[in-house]
């Protein structure tokens, strides 16, 4: 049941309630590990970020000079690195000709406007506005920016897991769409570090990075679970499925059991399930003021589950 809650990233208070009370009605105590624990905790929080506006955040004290109605919503300690271009090797290699340079260790503030970095040496900035897309990975965050040098904020999760939390939150106000509490499985530092004595030329350095980690499979937006897969003969159509087939996403706002219901069909339009009515609740909404979306086959699970990808247009 905890697993079939986590597919989706999102944990709301009514599935945490039902895994409770069929816990409560096994007369068994839930056992998890450490990061069952933490997938849970993101999963919740997820839950959470995506039912919260930007208003709402509470603010926290940070002894910071800010903007005219500028807040300080949150607040972790990062190795602040960007990345540049360089012709020849020096420092950490990402991709390409792209290196980490370090900025120094210090505490990256994520307010209502900007991320600054403070630090007993150095202080950095950048806006909301420049940040273009944001990429979670086990050994920190990395954010693409449309203006100024991508950045990196590195953090070691076993020994700092509130550095995911501090990730989705970013993700929730800077992207401004819904989020899911995954773990990260990727680093973004290679084993091999490169390290040499070649400086690159300003010219070279100052470029800007719009996507150091070029992909020939884009990772998906959000991943679904397909809920209703036991009724008529939708469990033969998904046993018909193949990995990476293409599927139909149906917005269904005349349903009488729940107007933000979205159907999920394969390429014939034969109907396959529903999304969660929770997932549904805030997603419909995307698709409604025009968002477009693509979707596939993820994975279908042992008990004939199906896991949908979806993707941005």
């Amino acid at each position: 049941m905890i697993d079939d809650a986590l597919e989706d990233g999102i944990l709301s208070p009514d599935e945490e309630k039902r895994i409770n009370s069929f816990a409560v009605g096994l007369e068994t105590k839930i056992k998890l590990t450490s990061e069952k624990q933490l997938a849970l905790k993101l999963s919740r929080q997820a839950y959470r970020l995506n039912m919260t506006e930007l208003a709402e955040f509470p603010e926290i004290d940070a002894s910071v000079n800010l903007q005219k109605n500028e807040r300080v919503l949150a607040r972790q300690e990062v190795e602040w690195n960007e990345i540049v271009q360089l012709k020849r090797p020096k420092g950490i290699w990402v991709s390409g000709d792209n290196y980490l340079k370090s900025i120094g260790r210090g505490y990256a503030m994520l307010t209502s406007k900007r991320i600054l970095f403070d630090s007993s040496f150095e202080s950095r900035k950048a806006t909301h506005s420049s940040i273009q897309r944001i990429e979670v990975f086990a050994d920190g965050i990395f954010c693409s920016r449309s203006t100024g040098k991508s950045l990196f904020f590195k953090f070691e999760i076993e020994n700092e897991p509130e550095g995911l939390e501090f990730a989705l939150l970013l993700k929730r106000i800077l992207i401004n769409l819904p989020v899911q509490g995954f773990l990260p499985t990727t680093c973004l530092i290679p084993e091999q570090v490169v390290d040499a004595e070649v400086v690159a030329s300003p010219e070279s350095e100052s470029k800007n990075i719009k996507s150091v980690f070029p992909k020939t499979n884009p990772e998906p937006r959000f991943t679904f679970r397909v809920v209703g897969e036991h009724i008529g003969d939708r469990s033969y159509w998904i046993q018909k499925l193949a990995k990476n087939e293409p599927l139909q996403l149906v917005r269904e706002p005349t349903n009488s059991n729940d107007r933000n219901a979205v159907e999920v069909r394969n390429s014939y339009g034969k109907s396959l399930g529903y999304l969660k009515k929770d997932v549904a609740a805030w997603f419909a909404g995307l698709m409604d003021r025009g968002k477009g979306y693509t979707a596939n086959v993820l994975r279908i699970r042992s008990d004939n589950c199906l896991i949908v990808a979806v993707f941005e247009q």
